[in-house]
């Protein structure tokens, strides 16, 4: 076995968090790596870079978390469920998205946790399961629909959008191009001003 000591980000542990890894655990409990882990000057949060490297990793893979990640975006059967509603054609179902997600119960904290043992804390206490779907572009290069209905030429075409990008020695999660879509957050929260500045024309956000 081997352990590293270093920040989730540095892009040097990139190939080492990937590559011949199917087993991820995600601490994340409180969403500690969500918005509550960005300072007032960051642009993407812990998450956003949780996301794209499980998007990284190989189909089969498994990412057991403590909280959702808002932004891997959604399962393949909600992209699939929204498109036909508002009639999109999905030629490659496949391609909608890259993961689905089960919510599964530990039980209540008092007989969970160790901080609520013995207690009267009766929160049910959650883990979220990722699996990495296979897709007919695979070995890491996951792909995701956009389900803008109203004016998004990559929706209406059902063309596959990369799911991660890398801007700069970030590797992070990808957005449409049409940047009115709000599909790629589980909240169906829009991207930020701040996101939007700094994704500029890379990728296609």
């Amino acid at each position: 076995m081997e352990l590293l000591h270093g920040r989730l980000e540095d892009h040097r542990y990139r190939d080492w968090l990937t590559a011949d890894v199917d087993r991820v655990f995600v601490n994340n409990f409180a969403d500690v790596f969500g918005c509550r882990s960005a300072c007032r000057s960051q642009v993407y949060t812990i998450d956003s870079k949780i996301a794209a490297l499980f998007a990284s990793l190989k189909s089969g893979s498994i990412m057991i978390t403590m909280h959702p990640i808002d932004m891997i975006g959604l399962t393949r059967d909600r992209v699939l469920r929204h498109r036909e509603k508002h009639g999109l054609n999905t030629p490659v179902s496949e391609n909608a998205s890259f993961f689905k997600m089960e919510e599964l119960d530990l039980g209540p904290a008092n007989e969970t946790v160790s901080w609520s043992k013995g207690g009267g804390h009766q929160k049910m206490i959650k883990i979220y399961k990722y699996t990495r779907l296979e897709q007919p572009v695979d070995s890491g290069n996951s792909v995701f629909l956009c389900t803008n209905e109203n004016d998004c030429e990559l929706a209406t075409n059902a063309t596959p959008i990369p799911a991660v990008v890398n801007i700069g020695e970030l590797c992070v999660m990808n957005f449409c191009q049409c940047k009115k879509d709000v599909v790629r957050t589980r909240e169906k929260r829009k991207p930020s001003r701040r996101l939007l500045e700094a994704l500029g024309e890379n990728g296609n956000r």
